[in-house]
Order: structure tokens, then C-alpha cells, then sequence
């Protein structure tokens, strides 16, 4: 229920399926909207059929071909599918009893954070009409003025029993309150709408301007969490917010559900995206690996036959100094120290460890991770 699913489909795919039957039922085909479609063709340069292209008879005309200018025929297009609201939370819900969608008629009866609100915001400051919590203080986020106090405490409370019967847990923190319920959270709180009016000048310069004053209607706003939100309850003059309470309480628990497959949704793309970072990164890696690898193989290759060739040079003239020539030139000082400067060229010389480890320091591999999160 509530469930976001992932389709993916090339360019080239998407473009036969849009010239192969209208745009409403190739949208539907998918799981989106047809304006949803035609968005995705826009950002994706995907030629569409023009407008009446399906009134006309056979033959038509035929099919624009796919742009190559900016995208490849096969880059991946993710469509997102949305949550069907056919059924609804309502079916997995315990029973609420009615007591608990009743306002109270006092705040003294309320429960305890409900009455801690009062508490806190009964002696607090207003701020253009709205009160303020004492900075520090955890209480229920309400923000209405000092008429509309008494009712927004009893709202919230009849909401935090109903919810809490659901199965919801309400958390309550500095200027936020949060909902829990399914796996999911929200942020929720009830404020007081204002409208723009002309008035005086509050500084007593004279002149007019704007403000913003309270008008009576309560609202029930649940937070952006996880794409959910921001969603208003609001008092409507033929129904006010208490007679709502049931289908507001039962809003707030879809909402965390909602917020859950969501969350998840994004855990697992989340997941997706790491997994394949982590192949790539496994591939770069391989290959800068193989490159040191391969660099060590020449230049030790490369000293080995530079010692050869050092020591076929001292050979040689070894042979001349048997022969006799140029004897007075040469001295035997000079070979034995160009032979020993050979033996330190070569890889290979006496019991040094072969030049064939295939291991590479970590460190001379970090350029490449760093390469790739930037």
C-alpha cells in the first residue's frame, strides 16, 4: 500500500511507445499522468506527435525521429510511480472510539503536554497577535493568538488521543512536535491564519502599511518530511476543525506512512547509487592498480636490460685489455666499479627479493577515490 515503484525505460523505448497510441494511454501503460509524460518527453527531448496526429486517418504521417543531440537512444529514464490512493490507510487502522474525536470543554482535563502547552503559552508574549513559547521550552507547537489558545490546545489534544490509539507515539521538542506511527514521521503543528491588512504605522511615524492579523481559523499543517507535505487541515465556516478530528487524526497517521515508503523509497535509490559508486569505484581502482603495476614491470625491465648492457660493455673491454690495447688508459678500478654499479641497476642481482609483488600501497590509490567523490 502506498508503495513507490521505479520504472525504467530507454529514450528510444519511450519514443516508440509515444508514436504508438495517445498520450493518455501511453502515460497509463507507464503508471503516471499524461502530463507527466509529456514533461519527461520535454526534459528528455523526446519527439512527440503533434497536436490532432491521432484524428487523422490511415496512413499517417511518420514518426519524427529521436534527436540524438543532447541524449544517447539508449539512456535510462526513471519514472517514478506514485502511491495509488484507491485504498486507504483507514483499512489498517484500529478501531478509534468516539470519546476519543471529542473536544474536551476544559484544557485542565487535557493530557498532560496539551496542558503544558497551555501552561507555557498562557503566560507567554505575543508576537503580531501570535504567541511565543519562552525560548528553551518544549511544548506542543502552537501558534495562534491568546483568543484562539484554549481551542488549539483542546484540537491538539484530541488529536494526540485519536492518533494515539492508532498506534501513533507524539514527540515534542523546541518549537517542533512529531508524529510517529507505521515506521513513519512527520512534523505537526497547529497555527492560527493571518491575513494582510492596512494599518498604522506601529513606530508612530505617521503613515500607513501592512500587518498581519489573526482571523480566528485554525489550521492543522503536517511538515515536509521525506517529500510529505507541506498538507493543510483547515477550518472551513460549514465545517470547523473539531468536526474533523477522526479524518485529520487519520491524515496524520497516512502521512507517516506515507513519510515510511518514502523514506524507504529514497534508502533504497540511496542504496542503488552507493552500489553503484562502489562498482565503479571498484573498477577505477582496478585499473590504476594494474597502470602501477604495469609501470613496475617496465621500469624494472628496463634497469635489467641496462645492467646487461653494462656489463656486455665491460666485456668487452676486458677483451681489449687482454689484447693489450690502450692499457695505459684503462684502469681495472674503473670495470670493478662499473660492474658493481650494474649489480645495483639490476632487479635481479643476488639474493635481493624477486621485482614481481603485486601488491600496491593504499596510498598511492587514494587520488582515485577522492577523484571520484569530487
Amino acid at each position: 500500500m502506498f508503495e513507490v515503484k521505479t520504472v525504467f525505460l530507454s529514450r528510444s523505448e519511450v519514443h516508440a511507445l509515444v508514436w504508438s497510441m495517445p498520450m493518455p494511454q501511453a502515460a497509463s501503460s507507464i503508471g503516471i499522468s499524461d502530463v507527466g509524460l509529456a514533461k519527461v518527453c520535454k526534459r528528455y527531448d523526446v519527439t512527440r506527435p503533434p497536436q490532432g496526429y491521432w484524428l487523422k486517418k490511415e496512413p499517417r504521417p511518420a514518426p519524427v525521429p529521436l534527436s540524438l543531440d543532447k541524449f544517447g537512444r539508449d539512456d535510462r529514464i526513471e519514472f517514478r510511480i506514485q502511491p495509488a490512493r484507491n485504498s486507504t490507510v483507514v483499512d489498517f487502522l484500529p478501531a478509534v472510539s468516539e470519546k476519543s474525536t471529542q473536544i474536551r470543554q476544559d484544557w485542565k482535563s487535557a493530557c498532560p503536554k496539551a496542558r503544558e502547552a497551555r501552561r507555557v503559552l498562557g503566560s507567554g508574549i505575543e508576537d503580531k497577535g501570535i504567541l511565543v513559547p519562552p525560548r528553551g521550552s518544549k511544548v506542543l507547537d502552537i501558534r495562534v493568538s491568546k483568543d484562539q489558545l484554549d481551542r488549539a490546545v483542546l484540537l491538539f489534544d484530541a488529536l494526540i488521543r485519536a492518533t494515539q490509539e492508532m498506534g501513533g507515539t507524539w514527540r515534542v521538542a523546541e518549537r517542533e512536535t512529531k508524529l510517529e506511527a507505521m515506521g513513519g514521521t512527520v512534523t505537526i503543528d497547529v497555527i492560527e491564519h493571518r491575513k494582510q491588512t492596512i494599518g498604522t504605522n506601529e513606530w508612530g511615524f505617521g503613515g500607513k502599511c501592512m500587518t498581519l492579523v489573526p482571523t480566528g481559523d485554525l489550521r492543522v499543517r503536517i511538515g515536509r518530511d521525506y517529500g510529505v507535505g507541506p498538507a493543510v487541515l483547515r477550518d472551513t465556516p460549514s465545517e470547523p476543525m473539531e468536526s474533523k478530528v477522526l479524518g485529520a487524526s487519520r491524515a496524520l497517521i497516512e502521512a507517516c506512512l506515507v513519510a515510511k515508503q518514502r523514506r524507504d523509497h529514497w534508502n533504497e535509490r540511496q542504496r542503488q547509487i552507493d552500489e553503484r559508486r562502489a562498482k565503479k569505484l571498484s573498477v577505477l581502482v582496478e585499473a590504476e592498480r594494474a597502470k602501477i603495476l604495469r609501470q613496475r614491470l617496465c621500469e624494472a625491465a628496463a634497469l635489467h636490460e641496462q645492467a646487461r648492457s653494462i656489463r656486455s660493455f665491460c666485456g668487452a673491454i676486458e677483451e681489449r685489455l687482454a689484447e693489450g690495447a690502450q692499457r695505459q688508459h684503462v684502469s681495472r678500478e674503473w670495470l670493478a666499479w662499473a660492474l658493481q654499479e650494474a649489480d645495483l641497476l639490476d632487479p635481479l642481482r643476488g639474493d635481493e627479493e624477486l621485482p614481481i609483488d603485486m601488491e600496491v600501497e593504499p596510498s598511492l590509490l587514494a587520488h582515485v577515490k577522492l577523484g571520484l567523490h569530487d
